[in-house]
């Protein structure tokens, strides 16, 4: 049954994604949230606020959760709901709280009834209310979006209404960025562009690629299928051509969502009888982008309906990007007709980076986030790391010793946090997968069966998708014949696990220590 209550729907939230996701990561991102009002649009949309403690966890929430956000509240509500991610000193000047940042004057407690400037207003030392402040990130104390701007709000002046990001109105307003807001409700990153990607000679073609189809949706390569493993920046360059398009065109209709969201999707629209609007959603599309194609492999309803969805873009010159770990001929078992779709357009194999694209990134992504560091430094964490996603890990933890806890940017910091990154070497020969199951079952006090049964509880799946994780890292055992040593588990759930561990070993320290003492027993084997 569906409700409008906040507090019951973000109790069907807690509840839900306390189970869904690590302990570490639910503490850290969903916890600090509240859910602060839902504001109905018409008898089939609503605005969502969700309030934050600081503009950096409004931030980040809205980046690492706002997809599994907004399937359970659309599904408790049963309306399309858009999410606006709030911090507390936004949530204080849309309820009239005076704070630091309130422009309040003696003329307005005397009963000035002067209301927010218009746009084109320059009082107030030339800034209009409704200009965004553009700040960086870490910035403390400082409005980073439009919604945190304080209005000037006189004794007798009326609360403005609230209204969406993505309402017609806003959409109109000069002042705000039409692509930001398009971008957003296409979940792209914005630092997901070409100007931030790194060329070398393992992902130059995919760039020069991703580079023609950003320029003429539709005209060529089309399907473009990217595949390769994991952190080489299939996601990065699909992300680019998403927000090169909506630069050119806020108003083209472009979603990205993962196989796993799009299979999801299908059963809840069947759940929910709304499958009507699930085709409507995307057959209309003009750009499609999918990340992780293979999820929807052995999946009846879902193929079927990828098959039309596929077919109904196509057909109206629409674009269509995929990703995968895997080329098309390896997903299994996918469908003849979905297999030679793919095949259809251009396939590109994305290369683990070299040493020198990696110190590139390094530097990217150094610079994006202020932090000088030097050529050495960085050359010093590239011959360490070899994955890209482990790469950002490490970054961010240096950013944070240096700008936080004060920690001199040198090679002293640079070996601390590589110290703290490496893990211990393990001797392939004399490893076997029942070493790797004794030593999890050792860690985590678990039996053998209850590690290959069907138990749901947090510990238990947190040490089997431990397990399938080293099993895959450590001796590239294939995911069927872990999926199959794991009670008959289906493949895609076994990819599913082992890629949750790898963005949590580099995210979640309790994991990063977990799988470090693991490795650490192995290597004493």
């Amino acid at each position: 049954m569906s409700t409008l209550e906040p507090q019951l729907v973000w109790s069907a939230v807690l509840k839900e994604l306390s189970k869904a996701m690590s302990s570490s990561s639910f503490s850290t991102w969903v916890k600090p949230l509240k859910l602060s009002s839902i504001e109905p649009v018409g008898e089939s949309h609503a605005i969502v606020r969700i309030g934050a403690e600081s503009p950096y966890v409004a931030q980040q929430a809205e980046m690492r959760c706002y997809v599994q956000l907004k399937q359970i509240i659309d599904r408790e509500t049963e309306r399309q709901c858009d999410l606006v991610f709030q911090d507390a000193v936004a949530q204080q000047s849309e309820s009239g709280e005076h704070d630091l940042f309130t422009d309040t004057d003696e003329n307005d407690l005397e009963g000035n009834t002067e209301t927010s400037p218009q746009p084109g207003d320059e009082s107030r030392g030339g800034q209009s209310a409704l200009n965004p402040s553009s700040s960086p990130l870490f910035d403390k104390g400082v409005p980073t979006s439009i919604s945190q701007m304080p209005a000037r709000q006189g004794h007798q002046s009326s609360k403005p209404e609230a209204q969406s990001l993505f309402s017609q109105a806003q959409i109109r307003m000069p002042t705000v960025d039409r692509y930001k807001l398009a971008a957003q409700k296409a979940h792209l990153r914005e630092d997901y562009n070409f100007d931030s990607f790194a060329v070398s000679g393992s992902n130059e073609m995919a760039y020069a690629a991703a580079s023609a189809v950003a320029s003429n949706p539709g005209q060529v390569y089309n399907p473009l299928f990217l595949w390769g493993g994991v952190g080489v920046g299939k996601t990065h360059l699909m992300q680019a051509i998403g927000n090169t398009v909506l630069k050119a065109n806020p108003e083209t209709l472009l979603t990205y969502c993962m196989g796993e969201e799009f299979l999801n999707e299908i059963i809840s629209a069947i759940r929910m009888k709304k499958t009507m609007e699930f085709k409507e959603k995307y057959r209309k599309l003009k750009v499609l982008l999918i990340d992780d194609i293979q999820f929807i492999a052995g999946k009846d309803t879902a193929q079927e309906e990828f098959f039309h969805t596929f077919n109904a873009i196509t057909r109206e010159g629409g674009q269509i990007i995929m990703t995968s770990d895997r080329p098309p001929y390896e997903i299994t078992p996918l469908e003849d007709r979905l297999r030679s779709r793919f095949e259809g357009g251009l396939t590109i194999d994305i290369q683990q980076p070299t040493f020198e694209l990696r110190t590139a990134i390094l530097l990217i992504k150094s610079q994006k986030m202020g932090l000088e560091l030097s050529m050495n430094l960085a050359q010093m964490v590239a011959a360490e790391v070899e994955s890209t996603r482990k790469l950002e890990g490490v970054i961010f933890k240096i950013h944070s010793a240096h700008r936080f806890q004060n920690k001199p940017l040198d090679e002293n910091l640079i070996r601390e946090i590589l110290g703290n990154e490496s893990k211990p070497v393990i001797s392939r020969k004399k490893l076997k997968p029942s070493s790797i199951l004794r030593a999890v079952t050792s860690h985590f006090h678990v039996s053998a069966s209850t590690l290959r049964g069907p138990s749901r509880r947090k510990d238990y799946v947190t040490a089997r998708h431990i397990a399938m994780y080293l099993l895959k890292s450590e001796l590239d055992v294939p995911y069927a014949e872990i999926g199959h040593s794991f009670g008959g588990r289906d493949h895609t759930s076994v990819m599913h696990a082992v890629s949750k561990i790898e963005t949590e070993y580099t995210e979640n320290s309790l994991i990063n220590q977990h799988i470090t003492a693991i490795r650490s027993s192995l290597s004493a084997m």
